[in-house]
């Protein structure tokens, strides 16, 4: 077969652009740039290196493994509801080519959340709200903020580190999307926030940009220390910590109890409600039957195995890569994100794969 390179996955592009404004066209356009990544990567494996055909080949080991595991437990039937089961083979698919430029992609985030930001001063403006409570923000945003806030960390980590600040595009959109950050007042947002301004602070030292590095992160201590904790209708930062605890406590038993491959796809919610009532948590047995901790519903689902399997797809371009500071500060918001939140469990979720595959693009690659 010829060997050919095409060009930026438009698809890709649509679906960075649609997932902070639609869960139905960023499905459909999702569905397309699969459909071009197996047509890109069947024309042109050949010329793939060494390196990329390993992640690959991890990549797919990973879903085969997820795949598995869901059909011999009947998690099959929510097939399409589970992002690994969507999106695995893609996180290097859609994007492993030379014509590639991250920055390309990346706008197409950004373009997203501003149009988004301008249908949710719509929606505000044409509906009557009497107060403006937590519940109001997930309306207006149709996003769940905690996932909204992961979209503008992941563009405020790509302006600090992989543009020139410098021009005055660049810099507004910074800065205003970091107000939308304290904005919406997710809590672990800002102190993800906290964090990227902790590293671009050392990282200016290193590029001679202090004054900015340090300017930047007392700004963003200063503003996230006092910000109000929260918005009318959003449970206490008390409150919700105690409820976390509560969760993760359970979510250790049960992992204790089937720790290599876990229960399955789709029994987390299960085994968590049981584990509830067992217990005697009647205040979690609501619609929260999950772990809220991206690492731990991982485990619960399948096992030490799958969990070891998952980090190395998400390390392994750090291997073969000149060590880059934004991907880095990339997966430590991922990290710190994480911690409280099981982005499996949500569309949205699929941006944490989509824009590892856009770094991990070059895995490789001399430069």
């Amino acid at each position: 077969m010829k060997k050919i390179l095409l060009g930026e996955n438009i698809f890709l592009s649509l679906t960075l652009f649609f997932l902070p404004i639609s869960i139905g066209l960023s499905s459909l356009t999702l569905a397309f740039s699969l459909a071009y990544a197996i047509y890109t990567l069947v024309v042109n494996f050949k010329i793939l290196n060494k390196y990329q055909k390993i992640y690959l080949g991890i990549s797919f080991f990973f879903f085969l493994l997820i795949f598995l595991n869901s059909f011999f437990t009947d998690g099959y039937k929510l097939l399409l509801k589970y992002l690994p089961l969507m999106f695995i083979p893609i996180i290097s698919m859609p994007i492993i080519f030379d014509r590639w430029k991250k920055a390309s992609y990346l706008r197409y985030l950004n373009y997203g959340i501003l149009f988004s930001v301008l249908i949710s001063i719509g929606r505000y403006l044409f509906n009557d709200h009497n107060e403006f409570t937590y519940r109001t923000l997930e309306i207006l945003l149709n996003v769940h903020p905690t996932y909204y806030s992961l979209f503008l960390l992941i563009s405020i980590n790509h302006f600090l580190f992989g543009t020139d600040l410098i021009k005055r595009k660049n810099l507004f959109l910074l800065l205003f999307f970091i107000g939308l950050v304290v904005f919406i007042r997710s809590r672990i947002a800002l102190i993800s926030l906290v964090v990227i301004g902790f590293i671009y602070l050392l990282y200016s030292f290193k590029s001679k940009k202090a004054f900015i590095g340090v300017f930047l992160f007392l700004g963003l201590l200063t503003t996230s220390l006092f910000v109000s904790g929260t918005i009318k209708g959003k449970t206490t930062f008390k409150l919700a910590l105690t409820e976390r605890i509560q969760i993760w406590e359970s979510s250790y038993e049960l992992v204790k109890e089937k720790p290599l491959l876990g229960y399955g796809i789709d029994e987390e919610f299960n085994e968590l409600g049981r584990n509830f009532l067992f217990n005697g948590k009647l205040n979690l047995l609501d619609e929260r039957f999950n772990s809220h901790n991206i690492f731990l519903s991982i485990l619960i689902q399948i096992g030490v195995l799958g969990l070891l399997i998952g980090l190395i797809i998400f390390i392994f371009p750090l291997i073969k890569r000149p060590l880059s500071v934004e991907f880095l500060s990339y997966l430590i918001i991922i990290g710190i994100c994480g911690l409280t939140e099981s982005y499996i469990h949500r569309h949205w979720g699929i941006i944490i794969v989509l824009i590892t595959g856009v770094y991990a693009v070059k895995i490789g690659v001399k430069h």
